[in-house]
């Protein structure tokens, strides 16, 4: 099974990738299944621009995120010790799968501030689009994959990894949640869990994050602005 999702990851992106570009060529922008994003301007009101203000998470991604995990904590019950991170990212929607699945590349940056060091990353994020109540608060989902490089693995994050492992560079997963009245054209309120790892139940305990399990994570807020 973990090879199964190791290679269904390493896959996917390539096939995305390729898929776009073929429906770019054939001419299927609106039509097709795949509708590439406008590229006559280099954003064209395709980016966005998001700052971000965060409090570390102790709690165990599953425990927050699957009810049925037997270790399930509800928001109360959360973990959340005195270390903060302050961060902006930069992104573009690339396309949309079907008008409801947009797919967006995204470059960030963040200071994380009680055990200091500092992030970069780039990712991949899949976000579904269509709510029924879009008309009055205008909601969407997403859901990232991609890395993430830390200048130094403090004391905490050391604390997490199950394992004498460590690595500064880990895999980015990072779901996230906007709203906006639809009265906010150009404006969304962002909800992150911005969580770094080594990804073992997709890409195993191999070189590429050196053996690492569990590293830094943050619920973060933060302002999106398109332009």
């Amino acid at each position: 099974m973990r090879r199964f999702l190791r290679r269904l990851a390493l896959a996917a992106p390539m096939s995305i990738a390729s898929a776009g570009l073929a429906g770019a060529s054939e001419g299927e922008a609106e039509d097709g299944w795949w509708r590439p994003a406008s590229y006559d301007a280099l954003c064209g009101g395709e980016c966005r621009a998001t700052g971000f203000v965060g409090r570390f998470l102790d709690t165990n991604m599953t425990d927050v995120f699957l009810p049925i995990d037997p270790d399930f904590a509800p928001p109360w019950q959360w973990r959340m010790p005195a270390d903060h991170i302050v961060s902006g990212a930069l992104s573009r929607r690339l396309g949309s799968f079907g008008g409801v699945l947009d797919l967006e590349a995204e470059v960030g940056l963040g200071q994380r501030i009680g055990e200091p060091a500092t992030e970069v990353w780039g990712a991949l994020y899949a976000r579904w689009t269509e709510f029924p109540w879009n008309d009055a608060v205008r909601t969407s989902i997403a859901i990232s994959t991609g890395l993430n490089y830390a200048s130094r693995v403090t004391p905490r994050e050391r604390e997490r990894s199950a394992g004498p492992e460590e690595s500064e560079l880990m895999h980015y997963l990072s779901p996230e949640i906007t709203l906006a009245p639809a009265s906010w054209e150009r404006t969304d309120l962002v909800l992150r869990f911005h969580h770094r790892s080594g990804g073992g139940q997709i890409w195993g305990d191999g070189f590429l994050f050196n053996g690492a399990s569990e590293g830094a994570q943050y619920l973060k807020i933060g302002i999106r602005r398109a332009f």
